[in-house]
């Protein structure tokens, strides 16, 4: 069934009992509309187009890296220009790409078949890259997902590969750039593949999802799962809202701002973009709403939420939250979103 869901404001519901894991997709109530003052523009297009490739952010520069290619190209906000910068050292669509001190972290990915346990580190002031201590496991391709906290790098992995090739069980690392060394933690209560993270106030939160290993990975995440050094994990029911792949994020101001699209299984689409608040464990919508993209890049900067490339869909006619048999059209448009 089409749904249509502008100018819907409705409470967030929580659907699922605490403790319970999902096994099925369900369709909840949009998320509540925010009420602050707010802007999308347009910023200065990217040079190629590109998606799935992942960024981060250092003294103002938004570093856009991989995605099916060696290309790291930096966006400066200030200047609203675009310079390329040293390559990666091998093709690839990042797991993630993580600021830590002033540098960034680069934790495994993929090109086609071939997948990557590598750890690379990108200094801006040298516009240099460096090969780390590589990953304990491999994680398969758009299952893994990174952050830092307390000068820390934190990957989770919902699909690991095994030293033979099979697929194996989802896990959680810490890296320590002082020692250069990988520790294994206890992962969250179950896997997920896709969705959102990010990293604030001392926590690493994973939202939204498919399940990797329930029902050959139908299903979705009901819950987010929140980990905290010396608590552990935590698992809170929030309802499914489309949160599953292809989706452009970064924190901005202790929120967790995703730009995506939620999959009815009918040969349409709804625009499931939403602004994650883990103080309040709510959902808002966009105002206005977020483009109808999928695939884009997220990074957070001066201040404002970048979606930078991606797939840009048409609106169905009379519902300009939903599209409907259309294929996307990549784009550079770089648009810049201010709460």
């Amino acid at each position: 069934m089409r749904r249509n869901w502008a100018g819907v404001v409705l409470l967030l519901g929580f659907a699922m009992a605490c403790g319970q894991d999902p096994v099925e997709p369900s369709h909840e109530p949009a998320p509540t509309a925010s009420t602050a003052a707010s802007n999308w523009t347009s910023e200065a297009s990217m040079t190629v187009m590109r998606q799935r490739a992942k960024a981060a952010t250092v003294n103002g520069v938004n570093y856009v890296i991989g995605g099916g290619s060696r290309l790291v190209e930096g966006y400066n906000v200030a200047a609203r220009t675009w310079t390329t910068k040293r390559p990666l050292p091998e093709v690839l669509t990042p797991t993630g790409a993580t600021t830590i001190n002033g540098k960034i972290y680069v934790a495994g990915g993929f090109y086609g078949s071939q997948i990557s346990k590598t750890l690379y580190v990108y200094n801006p002031a040298t516009d240099a890259w460096t090969r780390k201590a590589d990953l304990p496991y491999a994680i398969a391709q758009t299952t893994g997902h990174q952050g830092a906290i307390s000068g820390k790098l934190y990957v989770y992995a919902g699909v690991t590969i095994n030293p033979d090739g099979s697929r194996g069980q989802h896990r959680f690392f810490r890296y320590n750039p002082a020692t250069n060394s990988w520790a294994t933690l206890h992962p969250p209560s179950y896997a997920r593949s896709g969705g959102a993270s990010g990293a604030t106030d001392g926590s690493f939160y994973l939202i939204g999802g498919r399940l990797p290993t329930s029902r050959n990975g139908v299903g979705y995440a009901y819950d987010v799962h929140s980990y905290t050094p010396g608590t552990g994990w935590t698992k809170t029911p929030l309802g499914n809202h489309g949160l599953n792949s292809g989706l452009a994020y970064a924190t901005l101001g202790k929120k967790l701002y995703i730009v995506g699209l939620g999959y009815e299984g009918d040969g349409c689409s709804f625009n499931s973009s939403a602004i994650y608040d883990p103080a309040s464990h709510t959902l808002q919508r966009f105002s206005p709403q977020a483009p109808l993209r999928s695939g884009a890049i997220g990074a957070a900067a001066a201040g404002k939420f970048f979606v930078m490339g991606g797939a840009d869909y048409p609106p169905l006619d009379g519902s300009p939250d939903e599209t409907c048999d259309s294929p996307g059209s990549w784009t550079t448009e770089v648009l810049a979103y201010t709460p």
